[in-house]
């Protein structure tokens, strides 16, 4: 007998034919719950322990299961004393901010104009050539002003700066603030 995963129970959503009714918990494979039930919001997986799923006690089938109902079934890994403010916030992704950051928002606040300047492509044109994207402008923070910017923090509307002229950019700063720029690109 060749090796098969084994299945896994869901709780349906909607009414799927040929699988079950809305509200109730089936055994489906796990391609067709991981691929299509779960992603399209279809169903739910429920745990199991020993082949059998946990349910609590007062849980019965109802046909106007809504998806905001899955309390019903995620007592069994709900632990309050688990989760405080500290550990939330880790795994949210936010961290503490630091004075360095407040620093660097507070210095990168103060600049308002980069200036980059870059051959032109026909004298009397606008065209440049070679843009500004957001790594040049990083380098240029970071070289002329020692400030450290990832260069995914740089919003440039259009992408890349190819022409003369003033242009609007957004610095996402650590400490949550949008920092407008100009970034004036002269010809040489």
């Amino acid at each position: 007998m060749p090796f098969r995963k084994p299945d896994i129970h869901v709780l349906l959503y909607e009414a799927i034919p040929g699988l079950g009714a809305r509200g109730e918990i089936v055994q489906t494979s796990l391609g067709l719950a991981r691929n299509y039930l779960i992603p399209f919001k279809l169903g739910y997986y429920v745990p199991r322990t020993k082949g059998r799923p946990i349910i609590p006690a007062t849980w019965e089938r109802k046909d106007d299961l809504g998806k905001d109902d899955i309390r019903f079934v995620l007592p069994a890994f709900y632990n309050p004393a688990q989760f405080t403010m500290q550990s939330t916030a880790a795994i949210l992704g936010g961290k503490p901010k630091t004075s360095e950051q407040i620093q660097e928002a507070s210095a990168l606040s103060q600049i308002s104009v980069l200036e980059f300047k870059r051959p032109l492509i026909d004298p009397k044109g606008k065209r440049t050539f070679g843009s500004v994207t957001a790594e040049d402008i990083a380098a240029l923070l970071r070289d002329s002003h020692g400030i450290s910017v990832d260069k995914a923090d740089i919003v440039i509307t259009l992408g890349k700066i190819k022409e003369i002229g003033d242009h609007q950019v957004t610095i996402k700063t650590p400490t949550s603030s949008q920092i407008p720029m100009t970034i004036k690109v002269v010809g040489e």
